[in-house]
């Protein structure tokens, strides 16, 4: 993994043009990926989910 520095003493303009790439950015890999990234995230949640039931009704009994 690398790290990036960045500068962060930014103009005004300089901070907006960088909020619009960033917002640009973010819409193009929605387009791309969205549909998975929801897709992972209701996966990630059922598994959960299961994995929630399952500790739920494997209790040991008393007796």
């Amino acid at each position: 993994m690398r790290t990036i520095k960045l500068n962060t003493h930014w103009t005004t303009g300089q901070a907006e043009d960088i909020y619009l790439l960033l917002d640009e950015i973010k819409s193009a890999i929605w387009q791309s990926y969205g549909e998975d990234i929801v897709k992972m995230h209701r996966e990630i949640a059922y598994e959960k989910r299961l994995e929630k039931e399952e500790s739920n009704t494997n209790d040991d009994l008393p007796f």
